[in-house]
């Protein structure tokens, strides 16, 4: 769970106090994540690297860089020389080089339902998330970048063709109300709501992922006078709060 007054203090408090060098920050005992920033096992960055799927894109498209998302074993961010696609709009042109240029990446592709697409001086950027059995993936994101001539210079894939979740709760609103706020000592609960959609929330688990149905809870509390408020994501199964 994450409190989101907390993040909005930060950044605010950031802006102000860094350049004096006297920010403090403590993190509260109620937050918890599933996210860990580890640097990349180099390793196995070589090993995903020249596998096929890799090695024949870079024989397709010349000099093109990557890291990979190791938890899906696809390009978390790849970039290179320019790849003139065909398409009439950037997003046509985004959806005809994931389909015919990473194919071999196993990309979703029916589960990839637009999110955004902007352009800014130099660049165009066409952004997807992935919905799976009509359910969001959370942190799920394929995106591709283009120049303004409209050539393919950066793409990512964080999205996952192995899903595997019952999608079917077992536990309640109620239930997962109750264990958002279980964690959460010394304040007072003055509201909880539950999203009524379910969503799906991939987790690592070595070199891989774990899905996870959903609840999203949000809780509001006060300390003296000092309010918080939870985002929590809660196993819709297990109960188990996962952030």
């Amino acid at each position: 769970r994450k409190n989101l007054y907390l993040v909005a203090s930060f950044l605010l408090m950031s802006s102000i106090s860094f350049a004096g060098g006297d920010m403090h920050y403590s993190k509260n005992r109620a937050e918890k994540t599933y996210r860990h920033n580890e640097a990349p096992d180099l390793d196995y960055q070589s090993q995903l690297r020249n596998h096929y799927a890799w090695k024949n894109f870079r024989s397709h498209h010349g000099e093109w860089w990557v890291q990979f998302n190791e938890e899906n074993r696809k390009p978390h961010r790849a970039f290179g020389v320019p790849i003139s696609v065909a398409g009439a709009t950037a997003e046509q042109k985004a959806m005809n080089f994931i389909q015919f240029n990473l194919n071999e990446f196993k990309i979703p592709v029916s589960e990839l339902v637009l999110s955004n697409t902007y352009q800014n001086e130099k660049h165009q950027f066409v952004n997807y998330y992935q919905v799976h059995d009509g359910l969001r993936v959370l942190d799920s994101r394929m995106t591709v970048k283009l120049s303004n001539q409209g050539q393919v210079i950066m793409f990512g894939a964080d999205v996952y063709n192995d899903v595997h979740v019952d999608t079917h709760p077992t536990i309640s609103h109620a239930g997962a109300i109750s264990a958002a706020t279980s964690g959460i000592t010394g304040k007072v609960i003055t509201n909880s709501t539950v999203n009524s959609n379910l969503f799906i929330l991939p987790t690592p688990y070595f070199k891989s992922s774990v899905f996870h149905l959903v609840y999203e809870v949000n809780v509001e509390t006060d300390a003296n006078g000092i309010p918080a408020n939870y985002y929590t994501l809660v196993d819709a199964h297990t109960g188990e709060v996962l952030y």
